[in-house]
């Protein structure tokens, strides 16, 4: 199926090697500084040039294990790339993205992890981590690698979080999800799958079996939008997590809608185009301006011909003989304001829009967290310290769990689960 290959093809050996020439090496790179990980970038791209692969991924590696899903799915417009000095000289920027996929590929394919991660260290201390996406399987490969033995419950079936679930086979096919498990398990990293934290065991239970708990338990569904016939309306991450593992359950819908305008409903939009190829819109209550997708992003889904209806609010589903066929919608008055629910007065035109699948991708979304642990929240999400510590003792959490304010990315995920695992590494010695 289309919507399961990746759209944008690999570097040959000759491209790579162009393409690592253009970097100018910059003395104090740019680059560097708007890497969340701080990879050593003009490092890595040098090595390329040479011809020194296995060197290159190493350099990724040591600042960012999960370097082949960064180099994929990164929003490198907005962080390296974007940042890249050949931009103020009206040049396209060096494809940092591209070039990093190409090392990490390339270091793969020959199945061999680097020489310094082959040494014999006795682990004292050993941490329990809830959840394998980016942020817990980076965390548990540093302390793997600083010599802590880390352990990883997860509530899925498979591990790798959005990346294995969620994040499109056209930005990331699953394998590369799975190859980055599976070097974080040569490790030594033991993975438990189906083990849900509230279910299968509790906080206290882990607090009292381990030295410390590093929480990764990401986010949960978009807000309910509390409107008539919401119960037909498909999350967007469950819409993602089928397409991307399950294409074949997907209801066969001629006229597929989305709501909202963030990243994920952008993804969601896309992948409706590769199924419904025809009839696919956006309907966002807000401006242009206020959305908080990525512009690159808002430009792909305008490059796909996927019509943008700017305030513009549901106000029901059409249900006939219990099957969807539409939306009641109602246009804003542009001059209104609307408060965090919608609540002000609103006047405008209400109009029928055909929909025989809508997928609810609106508002923030927040942790899948248990009310009844005793840990601080902070509008929802985790509340940490500059240590990633939560206000339990020796109970640590990052990744989009704690991210209520900022970018949330896989790149950003990373590099929490790192400096984590480097504050819990401090708090043993």
């Amino acid at each position: 199926m289309e919507f399961l290959k990746e759209s944008l093809p690999p570097l040959s050996l000759s491209e790579a090697i162009g393409e690592a020439s253009r970097c100018l090496y910059c003395w104090n790179p740019p680059c560097v500084t708007a890497c969340p990980t701080g990879i050593e970038i003009p490092k890595f791209v040098k090595r390329i040039e040479t011809g020194d692969f296995r060197g290159a991924a190493e350099v990724i590696l040591k600042a960012n294990f999960l370097g082949g899903t960064c180099g994929r799915v990164c929003p490198v417009e907005e962080l390296c790339e974007g940042a890249c000095v050949l931009t103020k000289l009206k040049k396209p920027s060096v494809s940092i993205g591209r070039l990093q996929r190409f090392a990490i590929d390339h270091f793969w394919a020959k199945q061999k992890l680097p020489s310094q991660w082959h040494i014999q260290i006795q682990k004292k201390k050993k941490v329990a981590i809830v959840g394998s996406g980016p942020a817990g399987l980076s965390c548990a490969a540093t302390l793997a690698q600083l010599g802590i033995e880390a352990v990883i419950f997860e509530k899925n079936r498979l591990p790798g979080g959005l990346s294995t679930y969620v994040i499109p086979s056209f930005r990331e096919p699953i394998e590369v999800s799975l190859k980055e498990v599976e070097e974080v398990k040569k490790l030594g990293v033991p993975i438990h799958t189906e083990k849900e934290l509230g279910k299968d065991f509790s906080l206290e239970e882990l607090r009292t079996a381990y030295d410390a708990v590093f929480l990764a338990i990401g986010l949960g569904k978009s807000p309910q939008l509390q409107i008539p016939g919401e119960a037909y309306f498909l999350d967007s991450l469950e819409f993602l997590s089928r397409a991307k593992l399950e294409p074949w359950s997907l209801p066969n819908a001629n006229n597929i809608v989305i709501i909202g305008l963030g990243n994920t409903a952008i993804d969601c939009a896309l992948v409706a185009k590769k199924i419904a190829r025809e009839k696919v819109s956006i309907l966002y209550r807000k401006r242009l301006e206020e959305s908080r997708a990525y512009p690159k992003e808002i430009e792909k889904v305008l490059k796909e011909a996927v019509p943008i209806q700017f305030l513009t609010m549901v106000k029901e589903a059409v249900v006939k003989e219990n099957k969807l066929v539409g939306l009641k919608c109602q246009r804003l008055n542009p001059h209104s304001i609307l408060d965090s629910v919608g609540k002000k007065e609103q006047t405008g035109i209400e109009f029928f829009l055909p929909a025989e699948l809508v997928i609810r991708a609106s508002g923030q979304q927040k942790p899948l967290w248990i009310t009844t642990m005793a840990i601080e929240l902070d509008n929802g999400f985790i509340k940490v310290n500059e240590k990633y510590e939560t206000s339990l003792p020796k109970v640590y959490a990052g990744g989009d769990c704690i991210r209520k304010k900022g970018m949330f990315s896989t790149v950003h995920a990373v590099e929490d689960g790192k400096k984590a695992a480097f504050s819990l590494a401090a708090s043993f010695s």
